[in-house]
């Protein structure tokens, strides 16, 4: 018999339409006023008790996500009457699936948490995953490109205007004194895009996770350059933001989530031979590179308490107001309260 807190994988009929629709197109406050409440047919308790938490996620078998989308073999929650529900999302979904009440909890890069919330999402950020920009500028293995200064005049691949690697680029403009005259972003629609582009020459380089620059570094096609952190500085590279709704009304289901979560964290950041078992066996990494992803610190580096500090909450604020290029987003207070607080 299948226990009753396994994480469940789901694929919402929503996030069909969703990816069809253009983030832009889509009035997040609109959404939110005609939203099926959280605590509804999928979400809070079910008959027997216990609460079900719908966690939507923008990334799948993501290194910094791997507590969470591997669950089930780390054995987080077995000791918990928690159902925990993950629903496949991607980054310009993120809001919409929360918005429409099709999740309870999102994980997501911060400044689209964040950015989502100022757009008139009712939803608080609770937590951080991993708090360091884990970008690297990476180029193409036979590059003769030797330092970020010699990316002046760079075609830069990016998979969209305001995201994460389009952030990073306009920080690292701005801490060498480039002006947009420097340098290009031409937009491609995903990371294999990105991959063939930089491969045939057509970009010069391009921002990417740490695992994506060392899983290339082994496969030999490509290189990473630089950490983009050293030019955006503090901020909230992935976090957790939840409802309004669900934090009202299922606060104690947050906290014994997270008190679990941060707790299994903790207890498998050191634990090489699980980790890297998963990346390989499950998500069918090379072992090659699974070892170097972990030996280079990418599980060291998510938070075991998931508190954000001021100057972390200033820079995803930042990143914010660039991605809607609206710089009144940085006015008045962080929409953050720490879990624990609920």
């Amino acid at each position: 018999m299948e226990k009753r807190n396994r994480v469940i994988m789901k694929k919402s009929s929503y996030i069909a339409r969703a990816l069809v629709a253009s983030a832009a197109a889509v009035s997040l406050v609109a959404l939110a006023g005609c939203a099926s409440g959280s605590s509804g047919d999928n979400g809070g308790s079910d008959e027997g008790g216990a609460d079900t938490i719908r966690i939507v996620t923008s990334v799948s078998n993501s290194v910094p996500y791997i507590v969470l989308q591997a669950a089930d073999k780390i054995g987080v929650f077995d000791d918990t009457d928690l159902n925990v529900e993950l629903v496949q999302g991607t980054t310009p979904t993120i809001g919409q699936i929360l918005a429409g009440g099709q999740a309870d909890v999102a994980l997501a890069d911060g400044p689209t948490l964040y950015a989502t919330i100022a757009q008139g999402l009712p939803a608080t950020i609770v937590a951080a995953n991993d708090l360091e920009w884990d970008t690297r500028f990476i180029v193409g293995a036979n590059s003769d490109v030797q330092s970020v200064e010699d990316l002046k005049g760079a075609n830069f691949g990016i998979t969209g205007r305001g995201g994460p690697g389009d952030y990073s680029i306009a920080k690292l403009a701005n801490e060498l004194g480039w002006t947009e005259e420097d340098y290009e972003a031409t937009t491609l629609k995903d990371l294999p895009s990105i991959m063939a582009a930089l491969d045939s020459g057509a970009i010069d380089a391009f921002p990417w996770g740490s695992d994506v620059g060392i899983k290339m570094e082994t496969a030999g096609t490509g290189r990473i350059l630089a950490k983009a952190s050293d030019y955006v500085g503090p901020n909230v590279f992935h976090g957790y933001s939840a409802s309004n709704e669900y934090i009202e009304n299922h606060s104690d289901a947050l906290k014994e989530f997270f008190e679990v979560y941060f707790a299994a964290v903790e207890r498998v950041q050191d634990d090489k031979e699980l980790l890297v078992g998963i990346m390989v066996d499950d998500w069918d990494i090379d072992p090659e590179a699974a070892e170097a992803i972990f030996d280079e610190g990418a599980f060291q580096r998510i938070s075991t308490d998931g508190v954000i500090g001021e100057e972390n909450l200033k820079g995803m604020a930042d990143a914010a107001a660039f991605a809607l290029e609206d710089e009144s987003v940085k006015d008045g207070e962080a929409p953050y309260t720490y879990w624990k607080d609920l």
